[in-house]
């Protein structure tokens, strides 16, 4: 039997109560895309460090998440 992959949501819902996996899946996901944004914000050069701290502001942030948002 293959394992289903969480949803977005449930992941997102992981996150507030210190879920690192959920986190590190969420962070999979949507890479890509958040280094294509910045990368069209910020040039080829600028975007490396700004996509880790996006993605380290995020988790300190989740604690604070309202659940009622998902």
């Amino acid at each position: 039997m293959v394992a289903r992959s969480p949803s977005e949501a449930e992941l997102i819902q992981q996150c507030p109560q210190g879920s690192s996996a959920a986190f590190r899946d969420l962070y999979r996901r949507y890479e890509r895309q958040v280094q294509a944004t910045l990368a069209q914000l910020c040039g080829a050069d600028g975007w490396d460090d700004l996509g880790q701290e996006v993605f380290v502001r995020d988790w300190k942030r989740f604690p604070k998440f309202r659940q009622s948002c998902v």
